[in-house]
């Protein structure tokens, strides 16, 4: 058995639909960083027509 360690990430483009996803990595270090990357570029002080946001929960998962 495997531990990964996963995060959900969200897609949102206005007049469309929100769709999310799960990325599992090997260390909840890689987790972080791919956290921290993708919520770095939410910059904008309005929500944009397109945007990606990932969660900040990291869950612990065991992989057979």
């Amino acid at each position: 058995m495997t531990v990964k360690y996963r995060i959900t990430v969200i897609e949102s483009e206005r007049g469309w639909r929100q769709e999310s996803w799960t990325e599992d990595f090997d260390t909840y270090e890689e987790a972080r960083e791919r956290i921290n990357s993708i919520n770095s570029e939410n910059t904008a002080s309005r929500a944009p027509d397109w945007y990606m946001i990932a969660q900040t929960k990291i869950e612990a998962v065991e992989i057979v």
